[in-house]
């Protein structure tokens, strides 16, 4: 069941630009990248698997 919350685009991009310097913080640090990478090769594992 979908529940309409009639949002509008302007608080999705307020959100968007109170969450958009730490995810920048962090893909840009070496903890990031290594944690990213990680889940990237899972990804692709995931995608031959099937």
């Amino acid at each position: 069941m979908a529940i309409n919350m009639n949002i509008p685009k302007s608080e999705y991009d307020r959100l968007a630009r109170c969450f958009l310097p730490s995810l920048q913080e962090f893909f840009e640090s070496e903890e990031g990248r290594k944690e990213y990478n990680e889940w990237l090769e899972k990804q692709e594992t995931a995608d031959t698997d099937i």
